[in-house]
């Protein structure tokens, strides 16, 4: 029930996050997308509810989801994926967490 204004100044310009998980009575209902800004999709004067696009199976991601799987989804999006477990969502995955993690698993090997 938060308003669209009250999340821009309070949440949006205060981080660089670009999806941002929406609940209800605790219960993940979807995900903003910021670049919807970009595209004058959003109704600045609606709830954030009213903008929220749904949680789809396609585009989620549980914990155990391989590695190659997760690049396989991302390759075919621009934008980080939910990582949802027990209809929760638990965090975020882009493409640049991949990257960091398979640099770090690099430099840890002999």
């Amino acid at each position: 029930n938060l308003p669209m204004r009250d999340f821009v100044d309070n949440y949006l310009l205060r981080s660089s996050q670009r999806i941002w998980p929406v609940s209800r009575n605790g219960v993940d209902i979807g995900y903003l997308d910021t670049t919807q800004f970009e595209v004058g999709q959003l109704d600045l004067e609606g709830l954030v509810a009213d903008n929220t696009t749904a949680l789809i199976a396609e585009q989620m991601l549980s914990p155990a989801t391989p590695a190659l799987d997760v690049l396989d989804t991302l390759a075919t999006r621009n934008a980080p994926l939910p990582v949802v477990e027990d209809h929760q969502v638990v965090g975020l995955i882009d493409h640049a967490d991949i990257l960091r993690w398979l640099a770090v698993h690099k430099w840890a090997q002999p």
